[in-house]
């Protein structure tokens, strides 16, 4: 239902994935400073070579996410051996494994991606 007054052009065009994604980086404390314009124009131009088959940034992000993941699956673990509570350890420990099973499944996606790469 149109609520009177808007565009839903204007609307339309807030609700794409560039936008939304703009939006949400720009609220991150790093890129805070940053034109939301500019990340608009990145995140189009990203998007744009991944739908012309251009998949190396995705395969760079999941490699950087398993890297991430598999760093803090350990962190975690040393945090879970000096844990005096039994409750805290069990925490990490539970993160732990949700770190693994995350790098795990990154590493799945890197293989598949690098089968389809050499198909």
């Amino acid at each position: 239902m149109q609520q009177p007054g808007k565009n839903t052009t204007a609307i339309a065009a807030g609700l794409t994935p560039e936008m939304k994604a703009a939006s949400f980086i720009c609220g991150i404390k790093p890129y805070a400073s940053y034109s939301e314009q500019a990340v608009i124009d990145e995140v189009t131009q990203q998007i744009a070579a991944v739908v012309a088959g251009d998949i190396t940034r995705p395969e760079t992000m999941m490699a950087a996410q398993a890297e991430t993941l598999d760093a803090l699956f350990y962190s975690l673990v040393a945090q879970a051996q000096r844990a005096t509570e039994p409750d805290l350890c069990a925490m990490l420990l539970g993160a732990a494994l949700r770190a693994h099973e995350g790098c795990r499944s990154a590493v799945e996606s890197l293989a598949t991606i690098q089968r389809a790469k050499s198909s």
